[in-house]
């Protein structure tokens, strides 16, 4: 019993110590569900995209949803037995139409954004617009809204009383003697 103790104690310390070291990730988690056709998702599952490679394209669009495009990019994912895909707006193929080279390098906090997603069901490269909706910020985005800036730095403390004076420590070896 003891042994299963370790063993599981072992593994805790294992996944603790690895989600400290976890870093932010550079993208925005996006799912879906590709339908062929303009279907109501869960009752009529005739037109699901079933197993099979799609091509996704994700645009993100500065001002209006008829603004210019700040970032583009493109995702080639296979759906699962339900027509689930999902991916990470952020680390796809960046198209050539996109005047940035990563998500990391838009100013998020100057103008609105939409999303434009489109889908390219036979990877032709005739994509179909889904939709454009415009971007919400997360809540800790809104709480970084009214953080403010850091304050001024405080007036330093006052200085500590010196410690206790060490022990004497032991004498070293004597060297040898010198060339005359």
């Amino acid at each position: 019993m003891k042994k299963y103790f370790i063993i599981l104690f072992i593994l805790c310390f294992a996944v603790f110590t690895k989600s400290g070291f976890a870093q932010v990730v550079n993208g925005i988690t996006y799912q879906a569900v590709a339908i062929e056709d303009r279907e109501t998702p869960g009752i009529d599952q005739e037109g699901t995209i079933k197993n099979q490679t799609i091509d996704v394209r994700f645009t993100i669009i500065k001002e209006t949803p008829a603004g210019a495009i700040v970032y583009q990019e493109l995702h080639s994912t296979t759906t699962d037995n339900y027509g689930l895909f999902s991916v990470v707006i952020g680390q796809g193929l960046v198209t050539s139409t996109s005047p940035n080279t990563s998500i990391l390098n838009l100013s998020w906090g100057l103008y609105k954004h939409f999303l434009k997603i489109e889908m390219d069901l036979k990877r032709e490269g005739s994509f179909k617009t889904m939709g454009i909706e415009q971007m919400q910020a997360v809540p800790v985005a809104l709480y970084a809204l009214n953080a403010g800036a850091a304050g001024t730095p405080g007036t330093p403390g006052a200085t500590g009383t010196i410690g206790v004076t060490g022990g004497t420590g032991t004498a070293g070896t004597t060297g040898g003697t010198g060339i005359t």
